[in-house]
């Protein structure tokens, strides 16, 4: 959602739903299942980017031990304090 703060600033208002542009420049994760941000230092880490993989896989590639057989999303986080960086995947 695309909010705007009003007369007092610990009051906003939903204006519109954000756009695709928007949420990128912003840095907003489109969750799958609900947010999940890792902790790091004692705080909640920095979301970094989206990687999304839309394509569905109805039988393991050939070698793989583990595989994504639906659409799966992954979400990049960095820790201000340390650099840590932790990726957290979810699937339809």
């Amino acid at each position: 959602m695309f909010c705007q703060v009003q007369h007092t600033p610990d009051t906003i208002k939903v204006i519109r739903k954000a756009t695709e542009a928007e949420r990128k420049l912003y840095r907003v994760p489109l969750w799958i299942q609900g947010d999940d941000i890792p902790e790091c230092c004692g705080s909640p880490m920095f979301f970094v980017g989206q990687i999304d993989d839309d394509r569905l896989c109805a039988e393991a590639p050939e070698g793989a031990k583990l595989w994504w057989h639906d659409g799966a999303s992954f979400y990049v986080f960095t820790c201000s304090q340390c650099l840590e960086c932790k990726a957290v995947g979810q699937q339809f």
